[in-house]
């Protein structure tokens, strides 16, 4: 559901807005207050009424309402947009325990906007959230092992993370997972191991393990029946002699290309009951890809003869560049020009465009054009 636009006030309107709830919390009875009301107020747009009932809470420490005021701040939500403040108030949430608050703050700091960029404390809140469950930011966590980004590269710990990404039912873990195995990071390359993760990512939902798939064409089956087979002739080299006496079974095979994940939690669900706008924002990032733009800025990257074109040069800047792209949608946009339609690659919507232009900027420094468009 599209959030209806609330204009940003200016830095004396904010300023107004909380003292008014400084004096509401000096005022009202703490069971005034309620966070969940702030979330479902937050959903629906209404803003200031998140406010009302987010700060008393988070001044006296609730880690959900704590979480609920950086993300105000973080967008600009009825408030001026202040990343310092954003950053504050998560920092008490993820202090508190709060996986989400500590995602967003290690995003905070990757980008460095508003506060300085500092890639290793981006690592470390990434680290606290991915050990608290959240799938999303062992995600983060192994691709930033894998580049050596803000931690010393280890190809084994990213493996390690991805899997647990993966396992905990993440699809955009298990297509990680599959990058990993077809090209050999952190464990031996892997081909049919790559293909059984991109099957289970696909059916999940997630579009790029589907086009991998397509990409890999005969291949793909090729490996799975080499694979099999493999397995096939373990099994009666390893089978008793029929005289023999019954053994017990032996120990299941290191990779069962048909098993599914077992007591798999779905990782993208909201961690706590504070946590959906940030879900909205980084684990339905998949799902809304294909949608018409949502208001905002976007980095357009470049403009394609064929939509076809344009999602392989997807593929291929997401695997070239994870820490950039990670976590945001990517759009297709049509477009008629002179010589007939051509076909805008564009990522986002982010939240400004000063975070569009940051984006650009990171994506320059490796000789990629990027410039920032708004819809």
């Amino acid at each position: 559901m599209r959030r209806r636009a609330v204009a940003r006030a200016p830095a004396l309107a904010a300023a107004a807005l909380l003292a008014l709830g400084a004096a509401l919390a000096a005022a009202w009875p703490a069971r005034a207050a309620d966070v969940e009301t702030g979330r479902r107020a937050y959903q629906a747009g209404d803003y200031f009424v998140a406010l009302e009932n987010w700060l008393p809470l988070a001044e006296q420490g609730d880690r959900d309402a704590a979480f609920g005021m950086g993300l105000l701040y973080d967008h600009g939500y009825g408030l001026g947009r202040s990343v310092p403040e954003a950053a504050a108030w998560y920092r008490r949430a993820a202090e508190a325990g709060h996986v989400g608050a500590a995602f967003n703050l290690g995003n905070l700091y990757r980008l460095g906007e508003g506060i300085p960029r500092n890639v290793a404390e981006a690592v470390r809140w990434w680290r606290v959230a991915a050990e608290g469950g959240l799938a999303q930011a062992q995600i983060n966590l192994g691709v930033a092992y894998q580049k050596g980004d803000g931690v010393a590269r280890d190809e084994a710990a990213a493996f390690a993370w991805y899997r647990r990404a993966a396992e905990s039912g993440n699809p955009a873990g298990m297509f990680y997972l599959g990058v990993a195995h077809e090209n050999g990071v952190g464990t031996p390359a892997d081909l049919a191991a790559a293909v059984a993760w991109y099957r289970k990512a696909a059916a999940a939902g997630e579009d790029r393990a589907a086009r991998r798939l397509e990409g890999l064409g005969p291949a793909a089956e090729e490996a799975e029946a080499a694979a099999q087979q493999a397995a096939a002739g373990a099994a009666v080299e390893a089978a008793p002699a029929a005289d023999a006496a019954p053994e017990e079974a032996g120990a299941e095979p290191a990779f069962d290309l048909d098993a599914e994940p077992e007591d798999a939690e779905d990782k993208d669900a909201e961690p706590e009951a504070a946590d959906a706008p940030a879900a909205a924002q980084a684990a339905d990032a998949v799902a809304q890809e294909e949608a018409d733009a949502a208001p905002g800025a976007y980095a357009q990257v470049a403009a394609y003869l064929s939509e076809r074109r344009a999602l392989a040069a997807y593929d291929a800047l997401a695997a070239a560049h994870p820490d950039l792209t990670m976590g945001l949608p990517r759009r297709v946009e049509r477009a008629v020009a002179a010589a007939g339609p051509v076909y805008r690659l564009q990522l986002g919507p982010l939240p400004s465009d000063e975070e569009a232009t940051a984006l650009c900027e990171a994506f320059a420094a490796r000789r990629v054009d990027c410039f920032v468009v708004r819809r």
